[in-house]
């Protein structure tokens, strides 16, 4: 091999090592990060409709590993009814964070009235590459694999009318997509997608979808206008497979410290 081969792969294995070990990423912007936010969304008329949703997140960063969770409350009613006193709970651990590429630990858990979910529990891991992590843009693409248990009230069919079986404990993959656009304390554009598939029934699957608009009044508070759509091709009967919302509100936070970026 001549100098110059040598050169190239010297100065090639230079820049791969340069993408994986980058600058921080943006998990939640701040490197310690308390904030809660209230949105609803209410009509009153021929069909009274109201929900509520609360959100408390957290977040900390350290150099080698950090942690975040959100929490989030949906109380509805129509004409009178309950309609949604749903909990949903989402934590991450996770390795390295200041890398390009880097591993997380993760736990869900949930309840949904609507959906005749009683408890939803999921843990399992993953990775995430985070290509684009800059002032006013972020770019994720995370995958992980879990393993979620199931208390329906009722038994849960898929979306061609069978019988779900083996419900109780299932092995899911799921490809997650992020991007947010715009600086801390600014207006800022938040996008999230993911894709839940069973690992043993190719009919067993779930979409998610929501999209969030920050405007600051101030350092602590924040307008938000929230859209959220949700899917679940397997559900027990006179369930609706789909969800949809717009909510408005704002949001306070009650501490901040160390912008990563």
């Amino acid at each position: 091999m001549n100098r110059l081969s040598i050169f190239l792969v010297v100065m090639l294995l230079t820049n791969f090592v340069k993408m994986i070990w980058g600058k921080p990423i943006d998990i939640h912007a701040d490197k310690t990060r308390l904030q809660l936010g209230s949105t609803f969304s209410w009509n009153q008329g021929n069909v009274d409709r109201l929900l509520w949703r609360n959100d408390l997140e957290f977040s900390h960063l350290y150099d080698f590993w950090g942690l975040s969770t959100s929490t989030s409350h949906m109380w509805g009613t129509f004409s009178g009814f309950q309609t949604e006193n749903d909990l949903n709970s989402r934590n991450f651990g996770y390795l390295v964070p200041q890398n390009i590429v880097y591993p997380f630990v993760m736990y869900w858990a949930e309840t949904g009235l609507r959906r005749k979910i009683d408890a939803r529990h999921q843990g399992g891991l993953g990775g995430t590459f985070s290509p684009l992590s800059e002032k006013t843009m972020v770019f994720q693409i995370s995958l992980m694999v879990s393993v979620e248990r199931n208390f329906y009230n009722g038994v849960p069919y898929y979306n061609d009318g069978n019988l779900r079986g083996n419900y109780g404990e299932i092995m899911r993959l799921t490809p997650r997509v992020f991007f947010r656009y715009g600086e801390q304390n600014k207006i800022q554009l938040t996008l999230e997608l993911w894709y839940q598939m069973a690992v043993d029934s190719e009919r067993d699957f779930r979409w998610h979808f929501e999209g969030g608009l920050e405007i600051p009044l101030s350092v602590s508070i924040h307008l938000r206008l929230i859209g959220i759509y949700h899917f679940e091709s397997t559900v027990p009967l006179r369930v609706l497979r789909n969800d949809s919302m717009i909510l408005a509100g704002a949001s306070y936070k009650f501490f901040q410290k160390g912008d990563e970026q």
